[in-house]
């Protein structure tokens, strides 16, 4: 019989099977480079989406506040303008009585004080609203005619 000795590494895969530490590390921060940018995107994601709900709130106030005004007598309108009234809205931008309300708009009268006109009177509309990441208050100015 000979006496064939065996290389204690008989079960050892081949160096160019494996990889090095430097190849794992490596990409483990290109995955970790990548998912810290996935999350930092979705951040701010998330407030545009906040962002464009709020400004889709104050679409439908204006919308309901422009609507009451075109609804009413044009003097009622115009008193209301004058008297820098209040209206108080929930956060879901559904009319409410309650002065703690999530938006409050204050309605007061946008015309130049020479401008003397009893058919036209333009309305500032400024709605805030407590949400210090946004703006805090937008000013729209529209236009009530007389139709009578």
């Amino acid at each position: 019989m000979s006496d064939v000795r065996q290389s204690p590494c008989r079960f050892r895969t081949s160096r160019s099977d494996s990889f090095t530490l430097v190849e794992v590390v490596f990409a483990i921060a290109i995955i970790a480079f990548a998912l810290v940018s996935l999350l930092g995107l979705m951040t701010y994601t998330s407030q545009l989406v906040q962002q464009a709900d709020t400004y889709s709130r104050l679409s439908d106030i204006v919308g309901q506040m422009s609507a009451r005004f075109d609804s009413q007598p044009f003097a009622t309108s115009t008193n209301c303008a004058t008297t820098n009234a209040k209206y108080y809205f929930t956060s879901e931008g559904i009319p409410t009585n309650s002065t703690a309300a999530f938006y409050q708009c204050t309605v007061s009268n946008a015309n130049a004080p020479a401008w003397t006109s009893t058919n036209v009177m333009q309305i500032q509309m400024i709605i805030s609203w407590p949400k210090p990441q946004f703006t805090n208050t937008n000013v729209i100015i529209t236009s009530s005619l007389n139709y009578d």
